[in-house]
């Protein structure tokens, strides 16, 4: 039997359909995230960028827990100039969250459960920014670190 250099041995074909799944539900919860932005967006009246379009290194000061993020929505929050849209956005925010926490931390490539409960965190932050009506540069800045990073990390889904 030939193994290519840099294959784990132990890897069984179950297990790769596995860390198939995983990357695949990971990359289920970033699209919903990328469209509650987008919604989140719209609602707000913001200009909303790609993923993609990002800058290489996100962020790393955001590090907010829920309180601080109810204060500053309270302190400056956005105005809603489309309710539809801001439901929407709110629950896929929501959906996010909820298919993150069913499937994906079971099934990681990384095993890393810190990197697990900094992706889960950041699902939570994202979440309560929106429901709060947060500054959408935040609500972004929440998306790209720890939420898309970690996500890469955790199921190198790059």
């Amino acid at each position: 039997m030939f193994i290519a250099m840099g294959t784990n041995i132990l890897t069984s074909p179950a297990n790769a359909i596995v860390d198939i799944q995983a990357r695949q539900k990971a990359a289920a919860v970033m699209n919903l995230v990328d469209q509650s932005l987008g919604y989140y967006a719209n609602a707000t009246g913001s200009a909303y960028i790609e993923r993609e379009h990002l800058p290489t290194s996100p962020p790393t000061a955001v590090n907010m827990t829920g309180t601080n993020i109810t204060s500053l929505a309270n302190a400056t929050a956005q105005t809603i100039v489309s309710q539809a849209d801001y439901q929407i956005a709110q629950g896929l925010a929501d959906k996010a969250l909820v298919t993150f926490v069913k499937t994906a931390p079971l099934t990681a490539s990384n095993n890393d459960p810190q990197t697990i409960l900094s992706v889960l965190s950041g699902l939570v932050t994202f979440k309560t920014a929106v429901d709060n009506l947060a500054p959408y540069n935040i609500v972004e800045d929440v998306m790209a670190s720890p939420i898309d990073r970690d996500m890469e990390k955790a199921f190198q889904t790059s």
